[in-house]
């Protein structure tokens, strides 16, 4: 009976070992992720600022026109060089920031300083697993949340945990009870064979059998047993404290993630609508400052604005991304392949 709960504690430890290691690719692959759409924001960031540079500096340089043919005061032209100097600050932080997220991604991937990271647009990019992402998020808001969250691999860790704690339990307070052992032998007595074989061919022997039945009881062991057995109990106990705990604080990540993925879907559509503004604005400005009836200040606003509506919607792309990603996690499509 021992053996048996032996081989049930080292199949339940191997099975919760399995699961981590597949949790802890997963997690690898999620950060592999975010690494990446970051990124590929990062670059379209650097992007979309050195368009506004190079705006900034024909502003500039129309507003110092401007000033020396007396038509505008010293202001407006500071202004547009203040414009320009942010620029420039701004694309120099955002260079670092793309040779930072370049190293972090080598480094995960293992890979030396000359490789160079698949460029992709991530306005356009719909990654393998949003394929699936339309059908995977009707059945994770049908099912129930306890059935989400039991097949999550923190959950199954969690509960494997605790089950491996109430078996050590079991197994510890088996020393309250003696040792037992049943033996069985089987004996031949030799000189009984005859000489000879007999006339039916067989020969004939007196054997015998034996059924024994041993008790064994440690007494001087007891208060060790004792003392194991407490210690089993606390760390059962902590380990359903630690399920609960796991099992609640799994429920709220997953309600978070959904309303947040809600949310942030919403806020991406308005992001588009507002870039789609921001385009026309810009558009309509540029024709406003040819006829005159805007001045360039107002035209580098509108410009200024429309950059930063490229920004708002790629940011919320690549939010869009990662969210859909961890949602797949608990819908059970995994992002790695079968260990």
């Amino acid at each position: 009976y021992s053996n048996f709960r032996n081989i049930t504690l080292a199949n339940m430890t191997k099975a919760t070992e399995v699961i981590r290691k597949q949790s802890t690719i997963e997690n690898y692959i999620l950060t592999l992720l975010d690494v990446y759409f970051e990124y590929l924001l990062t670059l379209r960031r650097k992007e979309v600022l050195e368009q506004q540079l190079s705006q900034s500096k024909w502003t500039h340089s129309e507003s110092m026109a401007l000033v020396k043919a007396g038509a505008r005061t010293q202001l407006e032209a500071l202004d547009t060089e203040i414009q320009v100097l942010n620029n420039e600050r701004d694309l120099l932080e955002i260079s670092q920031n793309l040779k930072v997220g370049q190293r972090n991604f080598q480094v995960l991937l293992n890979r030396g300083e000359k490789y160079e990271i698949p460029i992709l647009n991530l306005l356009q990019l719909e990654p393998y697993f949003m394929k699936a992402f339309d059908k995977a998020l009707p059945e994770l808001k049908a099912r129930s949340l306890a059935a989400v969250v039991s097949q999550t691999p923190d959950f199954r860790i969690s509960k494997l945990s605790l089950d491996l704690s109430q078996e050590r339990l079991k197994q510890t307070e088996l020393g309250y009870w003696p040792t037992t052992s049943v033996k069985i032998s089987h004996s031949y007595n030799l000189d009984n064979y005859v000489q000879e074989e007999p006339a039916g061919g067989r020969r004939a022997g007196l054997n015998s059998t034996t059924l024994s039945l041993n008790l064994s009881w440690q007494f001087f062991d007891w208060w060790g047993t004792q003392r194991s057995i407490k210690s089993s109990q606390l760390d059962f106990q902590s380990s359903q404290l630690r399920f609960r705990d796991s099992l609640q604080s799994s429920k709220a990540k997953f309600e978070n993630l959904i309303e947040n993925f809600e949310v942030t879907e919403k806020s991406l559509e308005a992001s588009r609508l507002a870039l789609l503004k921001a385009q026309k604005q810009q558009e309509f400005s540029r024709e406003m400052y040819r006829v005159g009836r805007i001045n360039l200040l107002s035209m580098q606003q509108s410009i200024s604005r429309l950059y930063d509506a490229e920004i708002s919607y790629a940011s919320r792309k690549k939010a869009v991304f990662m969210l859909a990603a961890k949602l797949l996690y608990y819908h059970g499509t995994t992002l790695v392949p079968a260990l």
